[in-house]
């Protein structure tokens, strides 16, 4: 069953976990389409207008034609000299559009200005048969759910055969069950400074408001960034391989050619990361496409993961991709944290 999706991506004041094993309310409630804080209000803003600011590229003044010499002609010297000039002077120009050009589109990591337009905003889940079995929602509720075990269990087959939304774990159990891991997995990965705790705030309120916005389920949605990037803002992004155009995977979701963390930016950013995966890029689908054209969760998940489903029957036949990247969500969902992965 092919699909036109998204293509191969490696899959690489907080509260602690209470002793008691039940699930607190987030520390600081947070409005479900809340995605930045005041701090951050200015780059939201920006971001809310869809105005980017680019700076302008002034291109130097075209140098004056040299005035030829009365009687005999140039001397070989001189036209080398002339030539070469302005050779090199052609060469500059280019190079200096050329870099403004991808400064202005991209905006990542450290590198000035942060500016981001999203695609596709109205993106949302209508397929009848993913709100019938779970996947997708207009009810966000954060302890819709049962308390699940921190186990790894084997899943083979269609998606049929892998747990039923009655078996997922409540969202506050998957996002503190795992707070740790994303409290180190930067460093862990080696790929920079942890997560600080406003940036840990801002996935939640991210995930929350793109859950409202979009029906995908919230559970799915974090339990896809746990996967791609364990909740690292500041992964890096890999490029998918076997197709005849380079497809980066950047950000928290390692989305198809989207947008990564920019620390000028960090709260919009980050929402943009979960934008991209949840809504789709202008470049390929996001959660919702899959959700629409797959109708279930785990069809979905294979679809995401690989750009397709080679075989409906068999959801860890990957085309490429990480063969157990649906049995890994199916766990995530049902509890998996810590425990030792049995698929290899």
């Amino acid at each position: 069953m092919a699909s036109g999706g998204r293509y191969y991506s490696q899959s690489y004041d907080l509260v602690d976990n209470p002793a008691n094993n039940t699930a607190p309310s987030h520390p600081t409630p947070l409005p479900v389409h809340s995605a930045v804080n005041d701090a951050d209000y200015e780059d939201y803003s920006n971001y809310q207008k869809q105005n980017p600011d680019h700076d302008d590229f002034d291109l130097p003044p075209r140098p004056a034609a040299p005035r030829r010499s009365q009687g005999r002609g140039w001397s070989l010297r001189r036209k080398i000299v002339i030539w070469g000039g302005v050779a090199l002077l052609v060469i500059l120009i280019i190079a200096a559009i050329a870099g403004g050009v991808s400064a202005s589109k991209k905006g990542d990591g450290d590198n000035g200005p942060w500016t981001y337009v999203p695609f596709k905003t109205d993106a949302k889940v209508t397929s009848q048969l993913a709100f019938g079995n779970g996947s997708a929602t207009n009810n966000i509720l954060d302890q819709d759910g049962v308390a699940g075990k921190d186990e790894y269990v084997m899943y083979s087959g269609d998606w049929k055969e892998y747990p039923e939304k009655e078996k997922w774990i409540t969202f506050e159990r998957l996002y503190y069950g795992n707070l740790a891991n994303m409290e180190t997995a930067c460093e862990v990965n080696k790929v920079g400074k942890n997560n600080s705790p406003a940036e840990q705030n801002a996935i939640w309120a991210a995930v929350q408001a793109l859950a409202a916005q979009s029906f995908v389920d919230h559970r799915f949605i974090l339990a896809v960034i746990l996967q791609e990037s364990a909740g690292c803002v500041r992964v890096g992004e890999t490029v998918s391989n076997g197709h005849l155009t380079q497809v980066t995977n950047p950000g928290l979701m390692q989305s198809h050619n989207g947008t990564g963390f920019n620390s000028n930016a960090p709260n919009a950013s980050i929402f943009a990361m979960v934008q991209d995966g949840t809504q789709g890029t202008q470049h390929g689908d996001g959660l919702v496409q899959n959700l629409n054209y797959y109708g279930n969760l785990f069809w979905a998940a294979r679809g995401y993961n690989s750009g397709f489903i080679p075989d409906e029957k068999n959801l860890s036949a990957a085309g490429g991709a990480t063969e157990c990247y649906v049995n890994d969500i199916a766990n995530r969902l049902t509890g998996w944290a810590n425990a030792t992965s049995l698929c290899h």
